[in-house]
């Protein structure tokens, strides 16, 4: 509504309109519409208004401004428009690659999931085989492996077992398998 005001405001104090062709013309097709609607009224309740004659040369330059920083602000509109519907194109994209990799991380940690159970499995095996063998046998082959491997299997072994294997195995590894479990069993706690 402002801006209509203001194009009809600056076009009764500018009276040279630009025509269709791009020429410059001095007809007052809006004034001459009010004029028209100023001969419709009874002779005492037209008024007279002539903007070129009433207006100083001050206020005319007040009005161009008016009208220049009218327009920088339209534009200045146009341009929030634009990068506001960048802005949510951006947000939208954002939100589907987080979706997205939501999903992955799901994927990822089921994954993860079955790859600790397996893991699980093959310990579980491993006990059982090496608990199954005769105590010298089993120390034997447990004296090569490395400790982390050792110390879980140890761990998972009945008691009477792993104490069998230990004592059958090099007293440095069964040393160190002990220090181990000994350790963890204090963080624990």
């Amino acid at each position: 509504m402002i801006r209509i005001d203001l194009i009809l405001f600056c076009a009764l104090v500018f009276p040279t309109i630009w025509a269709e062709n791009g020429s410059v013309t001095t007809e007052k097709p809006i004034v001459e519409a009010s004029t028209q609607e100023s001969e419709k009224l009874p002779k005492e309740e037209a008024i007279k208004f002539d903007p070129l004659n009433e207006s100083a040369p001050e206020e005319i330059l007040l009005f161009q401004e008016l009208a220049k920083r009218s327009q920088e602000i339209n534009a200045r509109e146009d341009a929030l428009k634009k990068q506001t519907l960048l802005l949510k194109a951006a947000e939208s994209s954002m939100n589907e690659k987080l979706k997205h990799f939501d999903l992955l991380k799901q994927d990822l940690l089921k994954m993860l999931d079955k790859l600790k159970e397996k893991d699980e499995r093959q310990f579980e095996d491993l006990v059982k085989i090496y608990g199954d063998m005769k105590p010298k046998r089993a120390a034997s082959i447990l004296n090569l492996m490395d400790m982390p491997f050792l110390k879980e299997i140890v761990k998972r072994m009945g008691k009477k077992k792993a104490a069998l294997i230990l004592a059958a195995m090099d007293a440095k590894k069964a040393k160190e398998v002990s220090q181990m479990l000994i350790k963890e069993s204090q963080n624990i706690s």
